[in-house]
């Protein structure tokens, strides 16, 4: 299920917990698959900032118990907003991104109450990002895990 910015606070599965455990994914990067015309498989993009430092996307978080083995996991969700102008170019089809959370509102999203200022903080990303079209693994049983997958080709 997406956690839409647009409808977070609405949808049963978030309205719950986007006020109360909120977190941060640190990461050097994210995949996002771009459709090309006429063809059945997308093509995927790897963005990343300029200087290819950790940044951080906003997430909720929650437990969720499998009720057939009373075990409890911890689980979370990439908070989506509409995509800035390079991501509408790339996630071409839904023209959607990550939250990217830049660190001068971390502790705004972290320690935010009110829905107001949660929603204030729900924006397209308007600092640079780089990308670059990587290669595709299709069929590569536990082969997925390798360096070049991100590289640029």
């Amino acid at each position: 299920m997406n956690a839409e910015s647009e409808s977070i606070f609405e949808k049963a599965s978030y309205k719950h917990s986007i006020l109360k455990t909120r977190g941060l994914l640190y990461v050097n990067g994210f995949y996002e698959p771009h459709k090309v015309a006429g063809q059945k498989d997308t093509e995927n993009y790897y963005i990343y900032t300029p200087t290819k430092e950790i940044f951080t996307l906003g997430i909720v978080y929650a437990n969720f118990k499998d009720y057939e083995t009373n075990n409890i996991y911890p689980t979370f969700s990439i908070i989506t907003t509409a995509a800035n102008p390079l991501l509408e170019e790339i996630h071409n089809e839904k023209k959607r991104m990550p939250l990217i959370i830049p660190p001068s509102n971390r502790d705004a999203w972290l320690n935010a109450t009110k829905k107001e200022d949660v929603q204030q903080l729900m924006i397209p990303y308007e600092g640079e990002l780089g990308a670059h079209k990587v290669f595709r693994v299709t069929g590569a049983k536990g082969d997925t895990n390798r360096p070049d997958i991100q590289d640029a080709i």
